[in-house]
């Protein structure tokens, strides 16, 4: 199936590496050199005027626990996000954003829009739009069928 090209893990990291390289380029260049596509896309991306729970984030962002903690707790002692007690359950913790975390999901929106039109440009809008529509339509059935073999 392969035709003797790059395995697709290959592929698909490789594509993974040059978007985080670049995103964090242009996120140092913008000023936040201290934040990472990582805290962008795991925390910053989600957090909106209410804020949310830690366990909403790793639901939301579909990774551990412990990710998220780490990553809460980084944006917290650089100054982009609070975390205080959940008013409706003393228990639980709550994660906003401050105002610099405003501003650098704001320029992290805008780099992710940035880089995707650069790449349309560079692929032809065709040639991105269709590996576009085939990831959009490869995640949800390659994610069903990795949950059923986790089942078997």
């Amino acid at each position: 199936m392969d035709g003797g090209g790059r395995p697709l893990c290959f592929l698909l990291a490789r594509l993974e590496a040059l978007f985080v390289s670049e995103f964090e380029a242009r996120l140092a260049a913008a000023g936040y050199g201290d934040l990472s596509l990582a805290h962008s896309a795991n925390v910053l991306r989600f957090l909106q005027n209410d804020g949310l729970r830690p366990g909403q984030l790793v639901e939301m962002a579909c990774v551990t626990k412990q990710a998220v903690s780490q990553q809460v707790a980084y944006l917290q002692r650089c100054g982009y996000v609070t975390v205080a007690p959940d008013v409706h359950d003393s228990r639980a913790r709550h994660v906003q954003l401050t105002a610099r975390g405003r501003d650098a999901q704001q320029v992290a929106s805008q780099l992710f829009a940035e880089i995707e039109q650069d790449w349309a440009h560079s692929l032809g809008t065709s040639r991105y739009g269709d590996l576009r529509t085939s990831l959009e339509t490869a995640l949800p059935h390659l994610t069903d069928r990795a949950a059923n073999h986790q089942r078997a």
